[in-house]
């Protein structure tokens, strides 16, 4: 306790020699060197905070980085404005005589597609992948204000694909595209941005009915595979995980609320039971690849150390494999 009581009484002295008598004689502490000071400290470190941001200065934390996730096959078409370039895809043998498969979707089907073409062709079979990214492949929908290129690019994908006899899979962010707001995990993890929900062009059905009627009609036609809302994270996966392993020296895995995917997702959830139901149509569950199991009610955000994200929605090459493996086991291997 004296020891304590000394070394105040030595802080006290300290401050009062070096901070508060300094301040209070005039011919030292002018208003104008205190303003200059203050100026020069606060430019020096926004200086920094400069440097920092372009690079110049090493950033503390280590994000993952991810290289070479696209596909960078050539039968990977980005938007539709051009008709005739699809038909092309065609003769550049996109599409064989068997076994073809056509991935529609947005950034989330973009994000699959160099996984789904490894499993599909080591079986022999094609994929052909009709990217719209921010577009929900559902014709006749779009956002607010209208989205005129995607809703041209998506008819022209959907006038194209009756021209061929391949199985379609769908993938695209559903929950944002069908609800329109935006991901919150309740634990600190909100995605920002402006309401994604899509509605029905003409008249006035509801668009989770009209995206109904639209894919049975779709699987009248030809097989169809729907890829259900793939978990969102709610936060930058790859930087949480460089913030995590910089102050926790042995880094547990990341999760969030498996009951907040559930709850987030009941009108998705229910649509994918209905669409489930028909017999032409498959929905590949991609949760519970994450979720639940012996996690129980938590979903992995990391597998053993590494992001299963890319960001706070996008799979990363490490869960895209994941699923590109079930969508081997269940549809190819079937």
């Amino acid at each position: 306790m004296a020891i304590l009581s000394l070394a105040s009484i030595s802080m006290a002295w300290f401050s009062w020699i070096c901070i508060e008598k300094p301040f209070r004689n005039r011919n030292i502490a002018r208003a104008k060197k205190i303003l200059l000071v203050s100026l020069s400290g606060v430019s020096a470190f926004m200086f920094v905070g400069m440097l920092g941001q372009t690079g110049a200065v090493p950033s503390r934390l280590v994000i993952e980085e991810f290289e070479g996730w696209r596909d960078d096959s050539g039968c990977v078409v980005q938007g539709a404005a051009n008709p005739e370039h699809l038909k092309s895809m065609l003769a550049n043998d996109c599409l064989g005589s068997e076994h073809n498969f056509i991935l529609i979707g947005d950034s989330h089907a973009e994000a699959l597609s160099s996984a789904f073409r490894s499993v599909i062709e080591n079986v022999d079979g094609h994929l052909l992948t009709l990217i719209s990214n921010g577009c929900f492949p559902i014709v006749g929908t779009s956002r607010e204000p209208y989205q005129q290129d995607c809703f041209l690019d998506k008819r022209n994908y959907w006038d194209f694909i009756k021209t061929t006899d391949a199985t379609i899979i769908i993938s695209t962010r559903w929950r944002l595209n069908l609800v329109g707001t935006r991901f919150d995990n309740q634990e600190g993890g909100v995605e920002y941005g402006s309401d994604g929900k899509n509605t029905v062009v003409e008249g006035e059905a509801d668009v989770i009915d009209h995206t109904i009627d639209f894919l049975k009609e779709v699987a009248q036609e030809r097989r169809l595979i729907i890829i259900n809302q793939i978990p969102e994270a709610g936060w930058n996966v790859p930087q949480r995980v460089a913030r995590v392993s910089k102050f926790v020296r042995d880094q547990s895995e990341i999760y969030t609320s498996y009951e907040v995917y559930k709850n987030s997702n009941e009108l998705v959830n229910n649509m994918f039971s209905i669409l489930d139901a028909d017999g032409n149509v498959d929905v590949l569950k991609t949760d519970d690849l994450v979720c639940g199991g012996k996690t129980q009610d938590k979903c992995r955000n990391t597998l053993n150390g590494s992001s299963l994200y890319r960001d706070d929605d996008h799979p990363s090459p490490l869960f895209a494999a994941l699923i590109a493996e079930r969508f081997a086991e269940q549809i190819l291997h079937d």
